[in-house]
């Protein structure tokens, strides 16, 4: 069996894509908080930091998505 890291780099990055249009379809609409998980690339220990920005691109300037660490605290009013 052959492993390639280039592949499995390119279906990560595609996930994200997915993701990112995902989180496009609604979030003008809406605040929205991301919170990394126990298998994003983010620090094995707590906090973890939150996601980076250049993850998403075409959100990156949208003031309803908040990328937040975990932990995170939050209200829902």
């Amino acid at each position: 069996m052959s492993f390639s890291c280039t592949r499995v780099y390119e279906d990560i990055g595609k996930t994200y894509e997915r993701f990112e249009t995902f989180l496009g379809s609604f979030v003008d609409k809406i605040d929205l908080d991301v919170m990394t998980g126990h298998q994003d690339f983010a620090n094995a220990y707590l906090p973890q930091q939150p996601l980076n920005s250049f993850l998403f691109p075409s959100l990156a300037t949208t003031e309803t998505l908040n990328l937040v660490t975990n932990p995170h605290k939050f209200s829902i009013n």
